[in-house]
């Protein structure tokens, strides 16, 4: 069925709310016979987890994705930036059930995506320890704690959990060991001192040799945290918009469906289709856990007040960008004295870099406050700011050889051109002159490599906010 036959935004969905979704696709309300006879395919890929696989049974059983016509593809993905690379690639239509924590840095770093939905809305786990010792939050300094990716889902999670509850994470070894079922069997086992799992087995963790930690359970310490939502490409809304929109309405019906009690039975079905060796009542807990919270959101919504602290969250936690900027931010704040009193004996405009003007500014470079402090990048930004030709850079390069200036400029993200000049520099001298052994040198380029190859690279923010 080609999309543009029925043109639905997700501002409408949004506006409406779950209960319109039906109507709005299909005006006389007899979905099976809206739709064309052939199913459109959909690539959904989701997180990994016991309620996950379960919800995707159900989902299954229900029939709601061909009641919108739709062939649906589910894949579970126990690491969430293999869905957001899976959407980025093409091969993922939308995803309805992840924590989507890692699409704020994937977006950051241009990739095309939206927050469609919410799914999930509480966390659905807890913290949990085999070890006697281990009772509070604050035990967990100095420990070993289990989870996924740093970064993702449940990293996320336990360091927000963590900060919340006054715990210095510096303290904290977080281990990666996989999907959830693989943390909560390392934390079982004692392999990391603590780890995430469902918080429903609460009253069933004598079969388990574990104890929950005090204030470890997600859903009431945690709530402001939304764990799951739905995302997807511009490209997709752009092309694929009423698959989008479909796929949206059929889980809304499987999110009224969790919150009703005449969904226990059709819930209890999935659960022990997938878990055939997980004892019934654990999914009697369950099903009375997820009653007693009522996790799922079952008009699609996700509020402002969510989706902002998330942001928040994602910048106080920080992706490694982040953290890199904020720290050349620092430094910068830091040094702006001393960034003042060189710029105010540098030139005002620089039109020709040679001559005098040359030695000027290499002996400011090359004076002790530069050198021993890390005004050296932002001095060196300075001056490429008041050049007429920035490239002029270049024969500060070649006076500087074998001196400190070349040392420290090396590291930068100039280092590279630096190089590649003086290099190219030397390798015409030899070729030139390769009778006179005194004018070719020593091979000083690469030698101050070797020197600085070991030195941390600075962040390209640092030359955006020193201009």
């Amino acid at each position: 069925m080609p999309t543009r036959e029925h043109p639905i935004s997700r501002r409408r969905i949004l506006t409406h709310g779950g209960a319109a979704l039906v109507g709005m696709l299909c005006p006389l309300g007899t979905m099976r016979g809206a739709f064309a006879a052939e199913p459109i395919p959909v690539a959904i890929a989701n997180a990994s987890g016991n309620l996950n696989l379960t919800m995707q049974e159900l989902m299954k059983q229900q029939g709601y994705l061909q009641e919108m016509g739709l062939a649906g593809t589910i894949t579970n993905v126990a690491d969430g930036s293999k869905i957001t690379g899976g959407l980025i690639g093409g091969d993922v239509d939308v995803s309805t059930m992840a924590g989507f924590g890692q699409v704020f840095p994937a977006i950051e770093r241009g990739a095309k995506l939206k927050i469609i939905a919410g799914a999930c809305l509480l966390p659905l786990l807890a913290l949990y320890s085999s070890k006697p010792g281990i009772k509070t939050l604050k035990d967990l300094e100095g420990r070993t704690v289990g989870t996924g990716a740093l970064g993702a889902l449940l990293h996320q999670l336990v360091v927000a959990l963590l900060q919340k509850n006054g715990v210095d994470i510096a303290k904290v070894s977080f281990v990666n060991v996989g999907a959830s079922g693989d943390v909560f069997r390392a934390a079982s086992m004692g392999t990391v001192d603590a780890g995430t799992g469902e918080a429903a087995i609460a009253d069933q963790l004598g079969r388990y040799n574990v104890h929950m930690i005090e204030g470890g359970d997600m859903a009431t310490g945690l709530p402001e945290y939304t764990y799951q939502g739905a995302y997807t490409t511009d490209k997709a809304i752009a092309t694929k918009r009423d698959v989008i929109v479909r796929t949206l309405a059929a889980y809304a019906k499987l999110y009224r469906l969790m919150a009703k009690p005449e969904g226990k039975e059709a819930f209890l079905k999935a659960r022990a289709e997938v878990l055939k060796s997980s004892p019934s009542q654990e999914g009697e807990s369950q099903w009375s856990y997820l009653q007693q919270h009522k996790p799922f959101t079952t008009d699609l919504l996700l509020s402002e007040e969510r989706l902002a602290y998330m942001q928040r969250l994602n910048v106080q936690l920080g992706t490694s960008r982040a953290l890199a900027d904020v720290q050349a931010l620092r430094g910068i704040l830091n040094s702006r004295d001393g960034l003042s009193l060189i710029g105010a004996q540098l030139p005002g405009h620089i039109t020709s870099l040679t001559g005098p003007v040359l030695e000027s500014v290499k002996a400011h470079l090359d004076s002790p406050m530069a050198v021993k402090s890390d005004l050296f990048l932002y001095s060196l930004v300075l001056v490429m700011s008041k050049l007429a030709a920035p490239w002029q850079l270049l024969r500060l390069a070649t006076r500087a050889a074998n001196t400190s200036i070349f040392i420290l400029a090396i590291s930068t993200p100039v280092g590279h051109s630096w190089r590649q000049a003086l290099q190219d520099t030397q390798s015409f001298r030899v070729s030139a002159i390769s009778s006179d052994a005194s004018a070719s040198g020593p091979n000083w380029p690469e030698i101050a490599s070797r020197k600085v190859l070991a030195r941390p690279r600075v962040t390209s923010f640092s030359l955006r906010v020193a201009r």
